[in-house]
Protein backbone atom coordinates (compact mmCIF):
# COMPACT_ATOMS: atom_id res chain seq x y z
CA UNK A 1 0.00 0.00 0.00
CA UNK A 2 2.69 2.64 0.78
CA UNK A 3 4.18 1.93 -2.41
CA UNK A 4 0.73 2.48 -4.19
CA UNK A 5 0.81 5.86 -2.05
CA UNK A 6 4.79 6.79 -3.57
CA UNK A 7 3.58 5.86 -6.91
CA UNK A 8 0.50 8.19 -6.40
CA UNK A 9 2.80 11.08 -4.86
CA UNK A 10 5.15 10.62 -7.86
CA UNK A 11 2.35 10.97 -11.09
CA UNK A 12 0.93 13.73 -9.50
CA UNK A 13 3.95 15.66 -8.85
CA UNK A 14 4.96 15.09 -12.33
CA UNK A 15 1.71 16.19 -13.94
CA UNK A 16 2.10 19.26 -12.11
CA UNK A 17 5.79 19.91 -12.96
CA UNK A 18 4.99 19.28 -16.60
CA UNK A 19 1.88 22.42 -16.02
CA UNK A 20 4.57 24.80 -14.34
CA UNK A 21 7.18 24.15 -16.81
CA UNK A 22 4.38 24.91 -20.23
CA UNK A 23 3.12 28.23 -17.77
CA UNK A 24 6.98 29.25 -17.04
CA UNK A 25 7.80 29.00 -20.81
CA UNK A 26 4.91 31.10 -21.54
CA UNK A 27 5.52 33.63 -19.19
CA UNK A 28 9.39 33.99 -20.66
CA UNK A 29 7.99 34.47 -23.94
CA UNK A 30 4.56 36.60 -24.00
CA UNK A 31 7.16 38.76 -21.41
CA UNK A 32 10.67 38.14 -22.25
CA UNK A 33 10.82 38.78 -18.54
CA UNK A 34 14.65 37.77 -18.62
CA UNK A 35 15.05 41.25 -19.35
CA UNK A 36 14.10 42.34 -15.92
CA UNK A 37 15.79 40.06 -13.70
CA UNK A 38 17.40 36.87 -13.67
CA UNK A 39 15.81 33.85 -14.95
CA UNK A 40 17.34 31.44 -12.59
CA UNK A 41 15.10 33.66 -10.22
CA UNK A 42 11.71 32.75 -11.76
CA UNK A 43 13.02 29.16 -12.13
CA UNK A 44 13.64 29.12 -8.39
CA UNK A 45 9.89 30.81 -7.73
CA UNK A 46 8.20 27.76 -10.37
CA UNK A 47 9.99 25.18 -8.59
CA UNK A 48 8.42 25.99 -5.61
CA UNK A 49 4.93 26.79 -6.46
CA UNK A 50 5.33 23.19 -8.66
CA UNK A 51 6.07 21.12 -5.05
CA UNK A 52 3.97 23.52 -2.91
CA UNK A 53 0.52 21.75 -3.42
CA UNK A 54 2.07 18.32 -2.66
CA UNK A 55 4.22 19.25 0.43
CA UNK A 56 1.56 21.14 1.88
CA UNK A 57 -1.20 17.91 1.38
CA UNK A 58 1.56 15.35 3.47
CA UNK A 59 1.53 18.19 6.24
CA UNK A 60 -2.04 18.97 6.11
CA UNK A 61 -2.55 15.01 6.35
CA UNK A 62 -0.78 15.09 9.90
CA UNK A 63 -0.90 18.23 11.29
CA UNK A 64 -4.04 21.15 11.76
CA UNK A 65 -3.40 25.18 12.94
CA UNK A 66 -3.55 28.23 11.56
CA UNK A 67 -0.24 27.80 9.66
CA UNK A 68 -0.89 24.50 8.00
CA UNK A 69 -4.55 25.91 6.86
CA UNK A 70 -2.98 28.82 5.32
CA UNK A 71 -0.61 27.55 3.83
CA UNK A 72 -2.78 24.35 2.15
CA UNK A 73 -5.55 26.89 0.77
CA UNK A 74 -2.86 29.03 -0.49
CA UNK A 75 -1.36 26.25 -2.48
CA UNK A 76 -4.57 25.08 -3.35
CA UNK A 77 -5.91 28.39 -4.61
CA UNK A 78 -2.64 28.51 -6.74
CA UNK A 79 -3.70 25.11 -8.02
CA UNK A 80 -7.25 26.51 -9.36
CA UNK A 81 -5.23 29.56 -11.04
CA UNK A 82 -2.64 27.26 -12.37
CA UNK A 83 -4.97 25.00 -14.52
CA UNK A 84 -6.46 28.43 -16.27
CA UNK A 85 -2.64 29.46 -16.47
CA UNK A 86 -1.92 26.29 -18.14
CA UNK A 87 -4.39 26.55 -20.50
CA UNK A 88 -3.62 30.28 -21.67
CA UNK A 89 -0.02 29.27 -22.19
CA UNK A 90 -1.32 26.22 -24.07
CA UNK A 91 -3.36 28.40 -26.73
CA UNK A 92 -0.45 31.09 -26.54
CA UNK A 93 1.60 27.97 -28.07
CA UNK A 94 -0.93 27.24 -30.53
CA UNK A 95 -1.27 30.74 -31.99
CA UNK A 96 2.23 31.12 -32.43
CA UNK A 97 2.66 27.70 -34.46
CA UNK A 98 -0.16 28.51 -36.44
CA UNK A 99 0.08 32.40 -36.72
CA UNK A 100 3.92 32.88 -36.53
CA UNK A 101 4.11 33.23 -40.91
CA UNK A 102 1.53 35.99 -40.59
CA UNK A 103 1.98 37.78 -36.84
CA UNK A 104 4.58 39.73 -35.44
CA UNK A 105 6.11 38.75 -32.09
CA UNK A 106 4.69 41.94 -30.53
CA UNK A 107 1.02 40.55 -31.47
CA UNK A 108 1.29 37.72 -30.50
CA UNK A 109 3.04 38.32 -27.20
CA UNK A 110 -0.03 41.03 -26.72
CA UNK A 111 -2.30 37.80 -27.61
CA UNK A 112 -0.26 36.11 -24.83
CA UNK A 113 -1.04 39.06 -22.31
CA UNK A 114 -4.67 38.74 -23.08
CA UNK A 115 -4.88 34.81 -22.66
CA UNK A 116 -3.14 35.36 -19.47
CA UNK A 117 -5.10 38.36 -18.04
CA UNK A 118 -8.35 36.22 -18.98
CA UNK A 119 -7.17 33.01 -17.02
CA UNK A 120 -6.62 35.59 -14.17
CA UNK A 121 -9.87 36.52 -14.38
CA UNK A 122 -11.73 32.84 -14.26
CA UNK A 123 -9.46 32.59 -11.42
CA UNK A 124 -10.63 35.08 -9.53
CA UNK A 125 -14.22 34.51 -10.51
CA UNK A 126 -13.83 30.86 -9.50
CA UNK A 127 -13.13 31.95 -6.13
CA UNK A 128 -15.87 34.48 -5.65
CA UNK A 129 -18.07 31.72 -7.38
CA UNK A 130 -17.43 29.11 -4.74
CA UNK A 131 -18.34 31.17 -1.82
CA UNK A 132 -22.08 32.47 -3.35
CA UNK A 133 -23.95 29.03 -1.97
CA UNK A 134 -26.90 28.31 -4.30
CA UNK A 135 -30.02 26.23 -3.44
CA UNK A 136 -31.00 24.10 -6.54
CA UNK A 137 -34.81 23.29 -6.48
CA UNK A 138 -36.02 19.97 -8.19
CA UNK A 139 -39.44 18.67 -8.14
CA UNK A 140 -40.01 14.68 -8.07
CA UNK A 141 -42.81 13.07 -8.52
CA UNK A 142 -42.67 9.06 -7.52
CA UNK A 143 -44.96 6.48 -8.08
CA UNK A 144 -47.28 5.62 -5.55
CA UNK A 145 -45.86 7.99 -3.00
CA UNK A 146 -47.98 8.49 0.32
CA UNK A 147 -50.59 11.73 0.32
CA UNK A 148 -48.61 12.61 3.28
CA UNK A 149 -45.37 13.24 1.37
CA UNK A 150 -47.22 15.63 -1.48
CA UNK A 151 -45.09 19.05 -0.92
CA UNK A 152 -43.01 17.64 1.40
CA UNK A 153 -39.32 19.25 1.29
CA UNK A 154 -36.01 17.18 1.22
CA UNK A 155 -32.76 18.65 1.85
CA UNK A 156 -29.31 16.39 -0.20
CA UNK A 157 -26.38 18.03 1.05
CA UNK A 158 -22.87 16.38 -0.07
CA UNK A 159 -19.13 16.88 -0.46
CA UNK A 160 -18.89 19.26 2.35
CA UNK A 161 -15.27 18.62 3.30
CA UNK A 162 -14.60 20.28 6.35
CA UNK A 163 -10.60 20.50 6.55
CA UNK A 164 -7.50 22.90 6.21
CA UNK A 165 -9.87 24.86 3.69
CA UNK A 166 -13.19 24.75 5.52
CA UNK A 167 -14.11 25.14 9.37
CA UNK A 168 -16.60 25.14 11.84
CA UNK A 169 -18.25 28.68 10.04
CA UNK A 170 -18.38 27.15 6.63
CA UNK A 171 -20.69 24.16 8.49
CA UNK A 172 -22.85 27.21 10.27
CA UNK A 173 -23.38 28.51 7.12
CA UNK A 174 -24.73 26.10 5.83
CA UNK A 175 -26.62 25.03 8.31
CA UNK A 176 -28.42 28.56 8.63
CA UNK A 177 -29.41 28.19 4.99
CA UNK A 178 -30.90 24.57 5.33
CA UNK A 179 -32.76 26.34 8.67
CA UNK A 180 -34.22 28.77 5.89
CA UNK A 181 -36.01 26.43 3.69
CA UNK A 182 -37.44 24.47 6.61
CA UNK A 183 -37.21 20.92 5.42
CA UNK A 184 -39.26 18.45 6.58
CA UNK A 185 -36.14 15.32 6.51
CA UNK A 186 -32.60 16.17 5.92
CA UNK A 187 -30.36 14.05 3.88
CA UNK A 188 -26.40 14.12 4.02
CA UNK A 189 -24.40 12.10 1.76
CA UNK A 190 -20.78 12.01 2.54
CA UNK A 191 -17.69 13.61 2.60
CA UNK A 192 -18.65 15.97 5.76
CA UNK A 193 -14.67 15.84 6.40
CA UNK A 194 -11.89 16.55 4.03
CA UNK A 195 -9.87 13.18 5.33
CA UNK A 196 -7.06 15.75 6.57
CA UNK A 197 -5.99 16.33 10.06
CA UNK A 198 -9.02 18.33 11.52
CA UNK A 199 -10.76 18.50 15.12
CA UNK A 200 -13.52 16.46 14.18
CA UNK A 201 -15.08 16.63 18.03
CA UNK A 202 -15.50 20.77 17.16
CA UNK A 203 -18.05 20.23 14.68
CA UNK A 204 -20.98 18.50 16.94
CA UNK A 205 -22.69 21.57 17.61
CA UNK A 206 -22.61 22.53 14.49
CA UNK A 207 -23.71 19.14 13.09
CA UNK A 208 -26.71 19.22 15.66
CA UNK A 209 -27.97 22.31 14.01
CA UNK A 210 -29.10 20.11 11.17
CA UNK A 211 -32.50 19.12 12.19
CA UNK A 212 -35.55 18.00 10.49
CA UNK A 213 -39.11 16.94 11.54
CA UNK A 214 -38.96 13.46 9.95
CA UNK A 215 -35.00 12.99 10.92
CA UNK A 216 -31.53 13.59 9.13
CA UNK A 217 -29.91 10.96 7.58
CA UNK A 218 -25.82 10.20 6.54
CA UNK A 219 -23.94 7.76 4.36
CA UNK A 220 -20.45 7.63 4.14
CA UNK A 221 -17.99 9.17 0.99
CA UNK A 222 -15.05 8.01 -0.14
CA UNK A 223 -12.92 10.71 2.24
CA UNK A 224 -14.46 9.20 5.50
CA UNK A 225 -13.21 6.35 4.62
CA UNK A 226 -9.27 6.95 3.85
CA UNK A 227 -8.11 5.57 7.01
CA UNK A 228 -10.10 4.49 10.52
CA UNK A 229 -14.19 6.11 10.08
CA UNK A 230 -14.78 5.55 13.43
CA UNK A 231 -13.98 9.07 14.19
CA UNK A 232 -16.15 10.54 11.69
CA UNK A 233 -19.27 8.22 12.93
CA UNK A 234 -18.95 8.86 16.41
CA UNK A 235 -19.09 12.61 15.69
CA UNK A 236 -22.16 12.11 13.26
CA UNK A 237 -23.48 9.99 15.64
CA UNK A 238 -23.43 12.49 18.34
CA UNK A 239 -24.55 15.13 16.39
CA UNK A 240 -27.98 13.12 16.24
CA UNK A 241 -27.75 11.49 12.58
CA UNK A 242 -29.15 8.28 11.85
CA UNK A 243 -26.22 6.18 9.85
CA UNK A 244 -27.67 4.41 6.73
CA UNK A 245 -24.92 1.67 6.57
CA UNK A 246 -26.18 -0.61 4.04
CA UNK A 247 -29.64 -0.31 5.62
CA UNK A 248 -33.46 0.18 4.17
CA UNK A 249 -35.80 1.63 6.44
CA UNK A 250 -39.63 3.03 6.37
CA UNK A 251 -40.39 6.74 6.44
CA UNK A 252 -44.05 7.29 6.46
CA UNK A 253 -44.16 5.06 3.88
CA UNK A 254 -41.32 5.91 1.43
CA UNK A 255 -38.26 3.30 1.32
CA UNK A 256 -35.18 5.26 2.56
CA UNK A 257 -32.18 3.35 1.68
CA UNK A 258 -28.28 4.58 2.15
CA UNK A 259 -25.19 2.06 1.31
CA UNK A 260 -21.63 2.84 2.42
CA UNK A 261 -19.27 3.91 0.23
CA UNK A 262 -16.53 1.28 0.73
CA UNK A 263 -19.02 -1.68 0.44
CA UNK A 264 -20.25 -0.71 -2.78
CA UNK A 265 -17.07 0.84 -4.50
CA UNK A 266 -17.09 -2.77 -6.16
CA UNK A 267 -20.42 -3.60 -8.56
CA UNK A 268 -20.77 -7.32 -7.45
CA UNK A 269 -21.21 -6.30 -3.96
CA UNK A 270 -23.75 -3.47 -4.23
CA UNK A 271 -25.54 -5.96 -6.25
CA UNK A 272 -25.38 -8.50 -3.52
CA UNK A 273 -26.70 -5.40 -1.09
CA UNK A 274 -29.66 -4.67 -3.41
CA UNK A 275 -30.32 -7.95 -3.35
CA UNK A 276 -30.30 -8.73 -0.03
CA UNK A 277 -32.94 -5.69 0.95
CA UNK A 278 -36.87 -6.54 1.25
CA UNK A 279 -37.30 -3.95 -1.47
CA UNK A 280 -41.23 -3.55 -2.19
CA UNK A 281 -41.17 -2.58 -5.74
CA UNK A 282 -44.83 -1.67 -5.88
CA UNK A 283 -43.68 0.74 -3.46
CA UNK A 284 -41.41 4.51 -3.79
CA UNK A 285 -38.26 3.66 -2.86
CA UNK A 286 -35.20 7.00 -2.45
CA UNK A 287 -31.33 5.23 -2.66
CA UNK A 288 -28.48 7.63 -0.83
CA UNK A 289 -25.31 6.59 -2.68
CA UNK A 290 -22.13 8.93 -3.01
CA UNK A 291 -20.86 7.84 -6.56
CA UNK A 292 -23.42 7.95 -9.21
CA UNK A 293 -21.98 4.40 -10.27
CA UNK A 294 -23.92 0.95 -11.30
CA UNK A 295 -26.92 2.95 -12.05
CA UNK A 296 -28.15 0.30 -13.88
CA UNK A 297 -28.13 -2.00 -10.83
CA UNK A 298 -29.96 0.12 -8.92
CA UNK A 299 -32.98 0.72 -11.62
CA UNK A 300 -32.82 -3.17 -12.16
CA UNK A 301 -33.77 -3.98 -8.36
CA UNK A 302 -36.43 -1.42 -8.60
CA UNK A 303 -35.43 2.08 -6.73
CA UNK A 304 -37.41 5.23 -7.77
CA UNK A 305 -34.93 7.85 -7.06
CA UNK A 306 -30.96 7.91 -5.97
CA UNK A 307 -29.60 10.69 -4.77
CA UNK A 308 -25.74 11.29 -5.45
CA UNK A 309 -22.64 13.46 -4.98
CA UNK A 310 -19.33 12.71 -5.17
CA UNK A 311 -17.99 13.90 -8.90
CA UNK A 312 -18.47 18.27 -8.03
CA UNK A 313 -18.83 18.40 -11.49
CA UNK A 314 -15.65 19.07 -11.34
CA UNK A 315 -15.34 22.34 -9.98
CA UNK A 316 -13.55 23.64 -12.76
CA UNK A 317 -14.68 24.15 -16.40
CA UNK A 318 -13.54 22.67 -19.03
CA UNK A 319 -12.56 19.48 -16.73
CA UNK A 320 -16.41 18.98 -16.12
CA UNK A 321 -16.10 17.52 -19.86
CA UNK A 322 -14.07 14.73 -18.65
CA UNK A 323 -16.19 13.54 -15.17
CA UNK A 324 -19.26 13.79 -17.51
CA UNK A 325 -17.47 11.07 -19.90
CA UNK A 326 -16.74 9.16 -16.54
CA UNK A 327 -20.38 9.41 -15.28
CA UNK A 328 -21.55 8.77 -18.68
CA UNK A 329 -23.75 12.24 -18.52
CA UNK A 330 -24.91 11.59 -14.74
CA UNK A 331 -22.23 13.37 -13.19
CA UNK A 332 -24.84 16.33 -12.57
CA UNK A 333 -28.52 16.93 -12.43
CA UNK A 334 -31.43 15.76 -12.98
CA UNK A 335 -31.71 12.51 -15.68
CA UNK A 336 -33.27 9.30 -15.96
CA UNK A 337 -32.43 5.73 -16.11
CA UNK A 338 -35.07 4.02 -17.27
CA UNK A 339 -37.95 3.98 -14.77
CA UNK A 340 -35.29 5.36 -12.29
CA UNK A 341 -35.08 9.28 -12.06
CA UNK A 342 -31.27 10.51 -10.55
CA UNK A 343 -30.16 13.53 -9.02
CA UNK A 344 -26.31 14.23 -8.85
CA UNK A 345 -24.86 16.99 -6.88
CA UNK A 346 -21.78 19.09 -7.81
CA UNK A 347 -21.73 19.19 -3.86
CA UNK A 348 -21.46 21.97 -1.32
CA UNK A 349 -17.58 21.95 -0.84
CA UNK A 350 -14.52 21.89 -2.46
CA UNK A 351 -11.48 19.42 -3.04
CA UNK A 352 -8.30 20.98 -3.32
CA UNK A 353 -8.53 24.26 -5.04
CA UNK A 354 -11.74 26.08 -3.59
CA UNK A 355 -13.17 27.53 -7.16
CA UNK A 356 -16.19 27.03 -8.60
CA UNK A 357 -16.34 27.76 -12.55
CA UNK A 358 -19.46 26.35 -14.25
CA UNK A 359 -20.30 24.34 -11.03
CA UNK A 360 -22.22 25.50 -8.03
CA UNK A 361 -21.61 25.32 -4.58
CA UNK A 362 -25.13 24.13 -3.89
CA UNK A 363 -27.83 22.21 -1.47
CA UNK A 364 -30.26 20.69 -2.82
CA UNK A 365 -34.06 20.95 -2.38
CA UNK A 366 -36.43 17.97 -3.47
CA UNK A 367 -39.80 18.84 -3.54
CA UNK A 368 -42.02 15.97 -3.87
CA UNK A 369 -44.93 16.33 -6.17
Amino acid sequence: MPYIFVIIIGLIQAILAFAHLVVYKGVVAIWGVYRFFPLAFLRVVFVCLAVSFVISSIIAFRYYNLATSWFYTATAVWLGFLLYLFLAAVLYWLAVIVLNSVATPTALAWLGKFLVLAAIMAGVYGLIHNNQLAVTNIKVSLPSLPAEWSGKKAVWVSDIHLGQVYSVAFLDKIARQIKIIKPDIILVGGDVYDGAAFPVDSTIASLAKLRAPWGTYFITGNHEEFGDNAKYLSVIKAAGFRILNNELINVRGLQLLGVDYNATAKRDDFGKILSAWPLDKTKPSLLMKHAPTDLDLAAQHGISLQISGHTHRAQLWPLSYITKLVYKGFDYGLHRWGQMAVYTSSGVGTWGPPLRVGSPSEIVLIEFE
